[in-house]
Protein backbone atom coordinates (compact mmCIF):
# COMPACT_ATOMS: atom_id res chain seq x y z
CA UNK A 1 0.00 0.00 0.00
CA UNK A 2 1.33 3.43 -0.83
CA UNK A 3 1.74 6.27 1.64
CA UNK A 4 -0.99 8.42 0.06
CA UNK A 5 -3.62 5.71 0.48
CA UNK A 6 -2.58 5.23 4.10
CA UNK A 7 -2.84 8.96 4.80
CA UNK A 8 -6.25 9.21 3.14
CA UNK A 9 -7.45 6.18 5.09
CA UNK A 10 -6.29 7.76 8.36
CA UNK A 11 -7.80 11.15 7.56
CA UNK A 12 -11.13 9.91 6.27
CA UNK A 13 -11.72 6.65 8.16
CA UNK A 14 -15.18 7.80 9.25
CA UNK A 15 -16.09 8.96 5.77
CA UNK A 16 -19.67 7.65 5.92
CA UNK A 17 -20.39 10.12 8.72
CA UNK A 18 -18.66 13.04 7.04
CA UNK A 19 -20.42 15.64 4.91
CA UNK A 20 -20.37 15.24 1.14
CA UNK A 21 -17.84 18.06 0.77
CA UNK A 22 -15.24 16.18 2.79
CA UNK A 23 -15.91 12.94 0.89
CA UNK A 24 -15.42 14.89 -2.33
CA UNK A 25 -12.18 16.28 -0.89
CA UNK A 26 -10.86 12.75 -0.34
CA UNK A 27 -11.64 11.86 -3.95
CA UNK A 28 -10.09 15.09 -5.21
CA UNK A 29 -6.90 14.54 -3.22
CA UNK A 30 -6.63 11.01 -4.55
CA UNK A 31 -7.16 12.08 -8.17
CA UNK A 32 -4.77 15.05 -7.96
CA UNK A 33 -2.05 12.83 -6.58
CA UNK A 34 -2.68 10.23 -9.28
CA UNK A 35 -3.89 7.52 -6.94
CA UNK A 36 -7.02 5.45 -6.93
CA UNK A 37 -9.57 6.17 -4.25
CA UNK A 38 -8.76 3.74 -1.42
CA UNK A 39 -11.37 1.00 -1.15
CA UNK A 40 -11.92 1.87 2.49
CA UNK A 41 -13.50 5.14 1.32
CA UNK A 42 -16.05 3.28 -0.85
CA UNK A 43 -17.91 1.76 2.10
CA UNK A 44 -21.55 2.88 2.42
CA UNK A 45 -21.25 5.63 -0.09
CA UNK A 46 -21.59 6.31 -3.76
CA UNK A 47 -18.78 7.26 -6.08
CA UNK A 48 -19.01 8.96 -9.45
CA UNK A 49 -19.69 6.57 -12.33
CA UNK A 50 -16.85 8.12 -14.33
CA UNK A 51 -14.43 7.30 -11.47
CA UNK A 52 -15.90 3.80 -11.23
CA UNK A 53 -15.38 3.34 -14.98
CA UNK A 54 -11.73 4.40 -14.64
CA UNK A 55 -11.19 2.02 -11.73
CA UNK A 56 -12.88 -0.81 -13.62
CA UNK A 57 -10.79 -0.18 -16.73
CA UNK A 58 -7.56 -0.21 -14.68
CA UNK A 59 -8.60 -3.43 -12.99
CA UNK A 60 -9.62 -4.99 -16.33
CA UNK A 61 -6.19 -4.21 -17.76
CA UNK A 62 -4.42 -5.62 -14.70
CA UNK A 63 -6.32 -8.91 -14.70
CA UNK A 64 -6.38 -9.13 -18.54
CA UNK A 65 -10.18 -9.25 -18.58
CA UNK A 66 -12.04 -9.50 -21.86
CA UNK A 67 -13.93 -6.35 -20.86
CA UNK A 68 -10.81 -4.16 -21.02
CA UNK A 69 -9.79 -5.58 -24.38
CA UNK A 70 -13.31 -5.19 -25.79
CA UNK A 71 -13.61 -1.60 -24.55
CA UNK A 72 -10.38 -0.62 -26.28
CA UNK A 73 -10.95 -2.53 -29.52
CA UNK A 74 -14.68 -2.88 -30.15
CA UNK A 75 -16.03 0.53 -29.19
CA UNK A 76 -17.31 2.78 -31.97
CA UNK A 77 -14.54 5.28 -31.23
CA UNK A 78 -11.07 4.79 -29.86
CA UNK A 79 -10.97 7.96 -27.73
CA UNK A 80 -10.42 7.64 -23.96
CA UNK A 81 -13.91 9.04 -23.28
CA UNK A 82 -15.50 6.45 -25.58
CA UNK A 83 -13.64 3.63 -23.81
CA UNK A 84 -14.92 4.89 -20.44
CA UNK A 85 -18.45 5.17 -21.89
CA UNK A 86 -18.20 1.49 -22.91
CA UNK A 87 -17.10 0.53 -19.38
CA UNK A 88 -19.87 2.69 -17.84
CA UNK A 89 -22.41 0.84 -19.99
CA UNK A 90 -21.08 -2.48 -18.67
CA UNK A 91 -21.30 -1.25 -15.07
CA UNK A 92 -24.84 0.07 -15.55
CA UNK A 93 -25.98 -3.25 -17.04
CA UNK A 94 -24.76 -5.10 -13.96
CA UNK A 95 -25.86 -2.75 -11.15
CA UNK A 96 -28.09 0.13 -10.17
CA UNK A 97 -26.87 3.65 -10.78
CA UNK A 98 -28.12 6.98 -9.49
CA UNK A 99 -28.28 10.34 -11.19
CA UNK A 100 -30.25 13.53 -11.40
CA UNK A 101 -32.18 14.83 -14.35
CA UNK A 102 -30.63 17.86 -15.93
CA UNK A 103 -33.22 20.30 -14.59
CA UNK A 104 -33.55 18.67 -11.17
CA UNK A 105 -31.55 18.62 -7.95
CA UNK A 106 -32.91 15.30 -6.65
CA UNK A 107 -30.89 12.13 -7.22
CA UNK A 108 -32.98 9.28 -8.64
CA UNK A 109 -32.42 5.56 -9.02
CA UNK A 110 -31.76 4.40 -12.59
CA UNK A 111 -32.16 0.63 -12.83
CA UNK A 112 -30.28 -1.64 -15.25
CA UNK A 113 -33.31 -2.03 -17.54
CA UNK A 114 -33.76 1.73 -17.83
CA UNK A 115 -30.06 2.44 -18.34
CA UNK A 116 -29.92 -0.06 -21.25
CA UNK A 117 -32.21 2.27 -23.20
CA UNK A 118 -29.84 5.22 -22.89
CA UNK A 119 -26.44 6.27 -24.20
CA UNK A 120 -23.53 7.27 -22.00
CA UNK A 121 -21.36 10.26 -22.87
CA UNK A 122 -18.60 12.42 -21.39
CA UNK A 123 -16.61 9.48 -19.99
CA UNK A 124 -19.64 8.00 -18.24
CA UNK A 125 -20.79 11.19 -16.53
CA UNK A 126 -24.00 11.70 -18.56
CA UNK A 127 -26.79 9.35 -19.65
CA UNK A 128 -29.10 10.50 -22.44
CA UNK A 129 -32.31 8.94 -23.72
CA UNK A 130 -34.20 9.22 -27.02
CA UNK A 131 -36.90 11.38 -25.43
CA UNK A 132 -34.16 13.97 -24.69
CA UNK A 133 -34.08 13.15 -20.97
CA UNK A 134 -30.53 13.59 -19.69
CA UNK A 135 -29.19 12.35 -16.36
CA UNK A 136 -26.04 13.93 -14.92
CA UNK A 137 -23.97 13.38 -11.76
CA UNK A 138 -24.17 9.61 -12.25
CA UNK A 139 -23.13 7.55 -9.22
CA UNK A 140 -22.79 3.93 -8.14
CA UNK A 141 -22.71 2.38 -4.67
CA UNK A 142 -19.27 1.31 -3.56
CA UNK A 143 -20.59 -2.17 -2.69
CA UNK A 144 -22.05 -2.54 -6.19
CA UNK A 145 -18.74 -1.50 -7.73
CA UNK A 146 -16.89 -4.09 -5.64
CA UNK A 147 -19.37 -6.74 -6.83
CA UNK A 148 -18.92 -5.70 -10.48
CA UNK A 149 -15.13 -5.86 -10.08
CA UNK A 150 -15.34 -9.30 -8.46
CA UNK A 151 -17.56 -10.61 -11.28
CA UNK A 152 -15.21 -9.13 -13.88
CA UNK A 153 -12.19 -10.84 -12.29
CA UNK A 154 -14.00 -14.20 -12.53
CA UNK A 155 -14.73 -13.81 -16.26
CA UNK A 156 -12.52 -15.41 -18.94
CA UNK A 157 -9.15 -13.77 -19.58
CA UNK A 158 -7.50 -12.65 -22.80
CA UNK A 159 -4.30 -14.14 -24.12
CA UNK A 160 -1.18 -12.02 -23.58
CA UNK A 161 -0.24 -9.92 -26.59
CA UNK A 162 3.04 -10.76 -28.28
Amino acid sequence: MNIISALLRALFSGVARLPTVLRWTASAIASVLGRRIPQLLWVRRRIALSDAASITLEEARLCRSILGDAAERLGPEKSPDAVLDYIATYIAEHSNIWGKQQSSTQIELIGPMQSKKGTFSDAGSMLGFRNHTVFTDLQIDGADLQRVLREMREEPKTEPRT
